[in-house]
């Protein structure tokens, strides 16, 4: 416990040496007459407590031509310091998966408004406070055509994660005019995951050895269709090959914004964590009609279908879902009103309905300085084919946002009934003054007790940041 608190203060002592540091101006005669290493850097140095207990420090340094590198460090024993570099063309440190990376761990979970149908597919940097367990290396070339529209990006990546999948590949993309296409081939090793009950499950955990993906992209983007498909294979030496499939088309027009999305999955197809799919089957198709004025409707309809995978006859899942809302942006007003009814059935017919209906409102100062304020409130209740369970599901919450120059507000109160009845209250506070920034963020957790009058659950976190600039 005393080196945690010595190697905290040492970190706050850090981000206020540095400050004082920087305040100190040197001699005219001192001051560079001619541009160094150094001439164009920022330096941003941050220092967060969690609970006066856990402290952290990340180090930001932005180099003239795009270069950033970075430095995260905890006092939690056993937890090495985090390094990372991003560049044009080079990208180390924890990461963040986009595009095809996504797409093939989750071929049939994305919806029709998910970025993943248009990013690129690369890895990229993660240099949050909370950083990624998941650490990379990519290598890559870009080649454009200047006035043409063209671009070319080759790359060349390796991927370890947290749950001890290693993998590496290349991927490329091109760009011409409104064509896009993109290809990804991977090879990753997942872990063995043996299991005594194989000899009587419909289909084995992975056994083991190198899994293998390939997988490949297309799209057409115009002033009006933005059209996109994808497909993929995995492959290994002690598994089936299997499949997956995807497309998307939205329509934009005055009347109209429309989107159609279809994707499948075969049985033996598995993610690099060598975990087969459990949607088999995705559908989904999603209008949004914009009145005259600031009112505008919009529906949809989805069904998933699929299969619970390592069980003895893979039980069945079939689920519809429908909703629909209304939509207010005003000046001063903004209202949302959305309400949603799901049905699921498994393989022996049993049927479970859920229903609920959300509606927000905000007015005040949207985008600019002001008082802001919101509320929220959403029910539902569940529905089966015997009973219908007594009572609402409810979640209740009320917001303020103030805004002024160097200074934000915010305040947010929670209810919530299920499964038992409890509070929440968060307040954040963000104040900056020149190149120096902090937030303090306070929350908690109230939960009645019969023992006790309430139980609470505090949490504070502490934050600030020091940018120093060399010029």
């Amino acid at each position: 416990m005393n080196t945690r608190i010595g190697l905290g203060m040492f970190l706050w002592c850090g981000i206020v040496i540095s400050g004082a540091w920087a305040e100190t101006e040197a001699p005219v005669s001192q001051q560079w007459q001619q541009p160094g290493i150094l001439y164009g850097t920022r330096l941003e140095l941050a220092a967060r407590s969690q609970d006066l207990e856990n402290q952290a420090l990340r180090v930001l340094v932005d180099m003239e031509g795009g270069t950033r590198l970075y430095l995260h460090t905890t006092d939690e024993e056993q937890s090495p310091p985090t390094l990372g570099i991003s560049s044009e063309n080079l990208r180390a440190g924890p990461v963040l998966l986009n595009g095809l990376h996504r797409a093939l761990r989750s071929p049939t979970g994305h919806g029709p408004g998910s970025s993943v149908w248009v990013e690129a597919s690369e890895l990229r940097p993660d240099f949050s406070f909370e950083p990624s367990s998941r650490h990379g290396l990519e290598l890559s070339y870009r080649r454009s055509a200047v006035g043409k529209g063209n671009l070319t990006r080759v790359g060349f990546y390796g991927i370890e994660e947290a749950q001890g999948v290693a993998g590496v590949g290349v991927s490329l993309r091109h760009e011409s005019g409104p064509y896009v296409f993109e290809t990804l081939t991977g090879l990753a090793r997942p872990p063995r995951r043996p299991s005594s009950e194989d000899w009587f499950l419909s289909r084995r955990e992975f056994p083991g050895g190198y899994l293998s993906h390939s997988v490949v992209s297309a799209g057409l983007r115009t002033g009006v269709l933005d059209a996109r498909t994808a497909g993929g294979l995995s492959y290994g030496s002690l598994v089936r090959s299997g499949g997956w499939g995807r497309g998307v088309i939205t329509v934009h027009g005055r009347p109209a914004l429309l989107q159609l999305l279809g994707a499948v999955s075969s049985p033996d197809y598995r993610g690099p964590d060598g975990r087969t799919v459990s949607i088999r089957r995705y559908t989904d198709m999603s209008l949004r009609i914009p009145g005259e004025g600031p009112f505008s409707v919009h529906g949809g309809i989805a069904s998933r279908s699929g299969q619970v995978p390592f069980s003895v006859h893979e039980t069945g899942i079939h689920r519809r879902e429908f909703r629909t809302g209304v939509d207010y942006e005003g000046q001063l007003v903004r209202l949302s009103l959305t309400a949603k009814g799901e049905n699921l059935r498994n393989s022996d017919q049993e049927r479970t309905r859920h229903e609920s209906m959300s509606i927000r409102v905000e007015s005040g100062a949207f985008g600019g300085d002001g008082l802001r304020g919101l509320a929220e409130h959403r029910i539902s209740r569940r529905l089966t084919a015997d009973e219908v369970e007594p009572g609402y599901d409810t979640v209740s919450q009320l917001g303020l946002r103030y805004k002024v120059p160097a200074v934000r507000l915010e305040l947010d109160l929670s209810h919530r009934n299920h499964p038992a009845d409890s509070f929440r209250v968060r307040g954040a506070s963000y104040i900056s003054h020149g190149d120096w920034s902090g937030s303090v963020l306070l929350s908690s957790e109230l939960v009645p007790s019969i023992v006790a009058d309430l139980e609470q659950n505090w949490s504070v976190r502490l934050e600030v940041r020091r940018v120093l600039r060399f010029r």
